[in-house]
């Protein structure tokens, strides 16, 4: 029974993970519309895949909760059961940092500052999607190099950053737009740093990975 119950909770997590990149997938499709009928309706799915999101997170929650009091796992067993839990958080953050990052885009989308940006955004969101990828591919495989990987790949995301905001910069004439580029920067500034968190959530799952495979505790350690 044991078993059979670490197993289903490994099924949902698998079903919650499908459902974070599909909603990462409507979200760049997000980015790369110029439509806004189209937009409308992905936004609408997004909304609606939220709902779903966080219901799994709640009975994923509840199932572990079971599993725990119920049959009390060893060492190993708890080492997975507590990287599911701790990757059901990220899972949740990075779904509630997408419906962020849509909103905003509502806001800033007909300016011409997103304009430039979004390509480089769309560019910076499929890097982090890559990363997630890595970090639960790590998990599921009781591999621990996919999440090494996603771990040092983080810092070009960080490095991609500084880089929208700088070309964004050059691109608008500053002084003739001082007070609608200030307003939007810091719009963009938020959908940016969102996705970058997107990025950070994929390297704690990365990390929560590594701990059930080897029981290696490696948070806050320099992947060179």
């Amino acid at each position: 029974m044991k078993d059979k119950a670490i197993k289903n909770i490994i099924s949902e997590f698998e079903k919650l993970s499908n459902l974070i990149f599909s909603q990462l997938d409507n979200l760049n499709d997000y980015f790369e519309t110029n439509n806004n009928e189209l937009s409308n309706k992905i936004l609408i799915k997004i909304e609606e895949t939220e709902y779903l999101i966080n219901k799994f997170e709640v009975n994923l929650d509840n199932q572990i909760i079971k599993t725990v009091v119920l049959y009390k796992p060893v060492a190993s067993d708890l080492r997975q059961i507590f990287a599911v839990y701790r990757m059901t958080i990220n899972l949740e953050r990075i779904g509630d940092l997408i419906i962020k990052i849509a909103n905003y885009v509502l806001k800033v989308n007909d300016s011409e500052f997103y304009g430039n940006s979004a390509p480089m955004l769309s560019k910076m969101l499929k890097l982090a999607i890559e990363n997630l990828k890595l970090s639960l591919l790590s998990f599921f495989k009781a591999d621990k190099d996919p999440a090494i990987r996603a771990i040092k790949n983080d810092k070009d995301i960080n490095n991609m950053n500084k880089k929208i905001l700088n070309k964004s910069m050059k691109k608008n004439g500053l002084e003739k737009k001082m007070r609608l580029l200030i307003l939007n920067l810091s719009d963009i500034r938020t959908i940016v740093s969102a996705i970058e968190r997107i990025g950070d959530q994929a390297s704690n799952i990365a990390e929560s990975s590594i701990y059930a495979t080897i029981g290696a505790i490696v948070r806050h350690k320099d992947f060179q």
